[in-house]
This record gives C-alpha cells, structure tokens and sequence, in this order.
C-alpha cells in the first residue's frame, strides 16, 4: 500500500478545494510504476480524525474500490476533495492511502489498532464478501478482539464478542 501523507495531501489540495492535476498524475504515474502487477486499487483516507477517543468514524470519508491503474487519479480527486469539503478546509488532518483491492474477497472489513471502547485491544469487524458495509457502519457479522500477552490478563472492554485472542 501507498500513503500519502498530510503534508503530500495539503500540497495536492488548493484553498478552494481543487487538485493540482500535474502532482496527481506524478502520483497516479509513480504508483501505477511501482505496482505493475496490481490490476485494482482502493483509494481511501487514512486520517486520525476518524479514530477519536470518544467515536470512531471509519468510513465517514470517500472509499473508491476497483479502481483501475487508469484512473488513480480521478479516485485520489475523489476521496480528497471529499475529506476537504468534510473537514471545513481543515488541510492538516487528513491523508490519503491507496491499496491493492482484492477482488473477490472471502472476508472484508475494519481493523481497529485500538479498541473503538477504549481498551488497548485490537478489534475487527468484518463480514462474508467485501467489507464496504461493514467500513460505512451498516453491517457487521462478526468481530474478534486481539490483545497482546500483557495485556491478557486484565479483561477485555467486551465480554460479549465471540472472539477474544492472545497475540
């Protein structure tokens, strides 16, 4: 995967919400170099607006799932003029990250570094097929919590998750 950073994004990004069309196709033209072998891309934000300590809000940006290598750029524009509008212009808090998208996909969803409830557990949630509704709040099938072994012995934030796995 790509990210690209805040300070790339506030650079690709004008005051009036418009992209730099020559910094996208450098960008859309030194990925499509680097992964010849990818035929599909996701292009969604990677922003630490969307992990607070009281909400997470995956999925509050733009996702552009199978995007061809041709349209890169047209996807990048999307999602970050998406988050510019969002975020009231705030350039600072937003990046942007591009990933290979698995094309029939037996599982998707969201992996959360840190439990949404407050506790240092990792939790996913995810579902059969591709995770979009699972990234837009809308459905979850499943969820597991992940804690590192020093963390086992104190108890998860959710006792009731059908999961719960020593790393």
């Amino acid at each position: 995967f790509v990210i690209v950073t805040v300070s790339e994004c506030r650079d690709l990004i004008g005051e009036d919400g418009t992209c730099d069309e020559e910094k996208l196709r450098a960008y859309g033209g030194l990925i499509r170099e680097t992964y010849t072998n990818i035929s599909s891309f996701a292009v969604r934000s990677a922003s630490l607006v969307e992990d607070g300590q009281e909400h997470a809000h995956a999925g509050e940006f733009s996702t552009v799932l199978h995007v061809k290598p041709v349209g890169l750029e047209e996807a990048m524009q999307e999602v970050l003029s998406d988050a510019w509008k969002k975020l009231g212009r705030k350039k600072d808090a937003f990046s942007l990250m591009v990933q290979e998208c698995i094309e029939g996909a037996t599982y998707g969803g969201v992996l959360f570094t840190r439990n949404p409830l407050g506790g240092r557990e990792m939790v996913i949630e995810y579902r059969r097929g591709e995770g979009v509704g699972v990234v837009h709040g809308q459905r979850v099938s499943r969820e597991a919590l992940y804690a590192r072994e020093s963390l086992a012995s104190r108890p998860p934030r959710r006792m009731d998750l059908p999961e719960y796995h020593v790393l």
